[in-house]
Parts: structure tokens; C-alpha cells; sequence
């Protein structure tokens, strides 16, 4: 179903699908506290405040405000988004379904999330309102786009 799933133990993803169907919205916050805790740790070590030139260690403040931020409002919202407007618009199965789902899903949530995203990250970089929304506008496409390539596979 999703190209990410072929390098994975088929186990481990039918594991995390059923639970998933089980209880969709913890999986979602805790699959979101993982993968936000990782970026921004990554980020981290990227931008050099972890290890290397100039480093001032690690961030602890923003890495729980990035990470919470993912799980409570952006997973949730996602599930909302995913259970009221995707499952209502979309109720059949197959690849078509699937295919369009997707599709609505990457152009309607994508420019959602990213849009807020960028905002949000450029004020927790220091920005006012005046210029994270500047940072906004000149950033916002490379990463949608970005997104709907990754997201698609």
C-alpha cells in the first residue's frame, strides 16, 4: 500500500496496522511524538546546536514544545480531518479510492499543515508575527511540494 512498507518486517507494519485500527488516535499521537522527536533531534544536529562549531548543546524546551506540538493539535486535527471529511467523502475501497483519497488528502491537509508549520517554526525560531508570515510566504511552496512528492510514495 504505501513504497515505505517495502523496506519494513512485514510483521512489524500489520502489528502497528491493527493497533492502529484499534485505538487510531494514540497511535497517531505517539507515531507523531516519535517521528517530530527524531526531526527535530536531527535538526538539531544539523543546524549545529548539537555537536560541532558554536554548539550550545541541545534544545530540551524545543524539542517538547516541537514534539508536543505534532502530537496534540497536528494529530488530532489530522485524525478529525482523516474520520469526518475523508471517510464521508471517500467510503469505497480500491486503488482508485484509495488513489483520490490520497490526492485530496495531499492538496486540502498538505497546504494546511505546512502552511502552519512553517509559521510555527519561524516563531519559535524568534520571528514576530510580520516576519514569520514573510517567512511563510517565501518558503511555503518548495515545502508542499516537497511533501506531496514524499507523501505520495
Amino acid at each position: 500500500k504505501y513504497l515505505i512498507f517495502y523496506f519494513c518486517n512485514m510483521d512489524c507494519v500489520t502489528t502497528y496496522l491493527d493497533i492502529l485500527k484499534e485505538d487510531p488516535i494514540s497511535v497517531k499521537v505517539l507515531t507523531a511524538f516519535a517521528l517530530m522527536g527524531l526531526a527535530d533531534f536531527f535538526a538539531q544536529i544539523f543546524k549545529g546546536t548539537l555537536g560541532g562549531r558554536g554548539a550550545s548543546g541541545f534544545d530540551v524546551y524545543r524539542w517538547l514544545v516541537m514534539t508536543i506540538w505534532a502530537c496534540f493539535p497536528f494529530a488530532l486535527a489530522q485524525h478529525w480531518f482523516s474520520v469526518r471529511i475523508l471517510d464521508s467523502f471517500f467510503e469505497s475501497t480500491g486503488v482508485q479510492a484509495f488513489v483520490f483519497r490520497t490526492a485530496f488528502e495531499q492538496i486540502v491537509w498538505g497546504i494546511i499543515v505546512n502552511a502552519i508549520f512553517i509559521y510555527y517554526t519561524a516563531c519559535m525560531n524568534g520571528k514576530n508575527f510580520l516576519k514569520a508570515v514573510a517567512h511563510t510566504r517565501q518558503y511555503f511552496w518548495s515545502l508542499y511540494l516537497t511533501s506531496i512528492v514524499f507523501w505520495s510514495a
